[in-house]
């Protein structure tokens, strides 16, 4: 009586792969764009927020924003990178910029400066506002505590002119400083402190210090640490 119940469990077994193999799709490269990543997925502090993005192989993605105490959801077209302060109040990330425009730069084979730049958007969570920042290069939090972002810009688009005296002094001091402008900014109160040919910048984890480093060419090369 065993051995039957045995052969009639392998026996349905077998005849369920069978159908199962004859209905699925098969894998082709017309499914690949098709295809789904999720990943990026962060937790805030203190649980109540949670964080990921969904994106296509091609195309524009999106970053999702989860509260688990009144189960809402909301979405960011092109929101990618995303960190929570450490006090939990916001949530910031960049903007790519739309995926035709990239390609299609990329076709045109723009300079790295010709190409689009990313924004940076801050999410403040418990009014849903969104502040938008354009042309940041990087941002970064205090780890531990701090109610502060700290980014650093692009290079500022060139002014158009087409004399020639205006052609030669672009050319000069595009040669004049690597650094951009940092920004230390506090979302609650929009408070804004602003440094000029900054090249680097770090946070100590306890979100008390900002420490930079400027670098400017004029006759000579000067450097130098900003303490915050």
């Amino acid at each position: 009586m065993l051995l039957k119940i045995k052969l009639i469990t392998a026996f349905t077994i077998i005849i369920s792969i069978c159908s199962f193999s004859q209905t699925k799709i098969p894998l082709n490269h017309s499914v690949y764009d098709h295809w789904k990543d999720l990943n990026g997925n962060i937790i805030s502090n203190d649980g109540n927020w949670v964080s990921y993005e969904i994106n296509p192989q091609k195309g524009d993605g999106l970053l999702f924003l989860y509260n688990s105490i009144s189960e809402t959801k909301d979405s960011i077209e092109r929101g990618n990178g995303a960190k929570f302060s450490p006090s939990n109040n916001f949530l910031a990330y960049y903007i790519k910029s739309p995926y035709d425009t990239i390609r299609q730069a990329k076709i045109d084979k723009c300079k790295p400066d010709e190409m689009p730049k990313s924004n940076l958007e801050i999410f403040i969570l418990n009014t849903k506002t969104r502040k938008l920042i354009e042309r940041v290069k990087s941002f970064n939090l205090p780890k531990e505590q701090g109610n502060f972002i700290c980014l650093l810009h692009e290079e500022p688009l060139p002014v158009k002119d087409t004399s020639e005296v205006k052609k030669k002094k672009r050319r000069k001091a595009k040669n004049k400083n690597k650094g951009t402008e940092l920004k230390i900014y506090f979302p609650d109160d929009d408070r804004t402190y602003s440094f000029n040919d900054i090249i680097e910048y770090q946070i100590s984890n306890n979100g008390k210090y900002v420490t930079a480093i400027e670098s400017k060419k004029d006759s000579i090369e000067t450097t130098r640490i900003i303490l915050f």
